[in-house]
């Protein structure tokens, strides 16, 4: 019995620290009044691929998303990121901007890394190719929103 009351205990303070740190980061992270027709570039993360190249779902909704807000003028460029699946495979990074390109958007509007493993990889790779952007409209889902902030912030 004592042990179910530690583990209810243990349960209720997770909980609670997990409420917490959801609201602290809504509260905490800056609202920006930038309009998505103010951006620099669009960011499109990566969302994983098959070792074949094949683009997850994610990955092919982000792309969309990011040719959609392109299309409808957010930004004047887009840029794509993600390494390979698999040590000299395709690079999700790659795939994304080869669909971009094949949903219309020109090649010379589009750039990409291809190196990444995690988000900040994501961001620190994709810095030189980024540099003079000072608004950046980042893709990606709604539960990898705080980590892409912390990495691109």
């Amino acid at each position: 019995m004592r042990a179910l009351r530690k583990a209810l205990a243990l349960a209720g303070t997770l909980y609670l620290v997990t409420v917490f740190a959801v609201v602290a980061f809504a509260l905490l992270v800056p609202q920006n009044d930038l309009r998505a027709d103010q951006a620099d570039v669009i960011v499109v993360l990566g969302a994983g691929m098959e070792p074949d190249g094949t683009l997850h779902a994610s990955s092919l909704q982000r792309v969309e998303t990011g040719v959609e807000l392109f299309h409808a003028g957010a930004a004047p460029s887009l840029h794509f990121t993600g390494g390979a699946a698999v040590p000299g495979g395709p690079s999700s990074g790659a795939q994304m901007a080869s669909l971009a390109q094949s949903l219309g958007v020109q090649i010379e509007l589009i750039s990409h890394e291809d190196r990444s493993l995690s988000t900040l990889q994501n961001a620190l790779f994709s810095q030189p190719m980024l540099r003079g952007a000072e608004d950046i409209l980042v893709v990606t889902d709604g539960f990898h929103l705080p980590r892409s902030w912390l990495s691109f912030t």
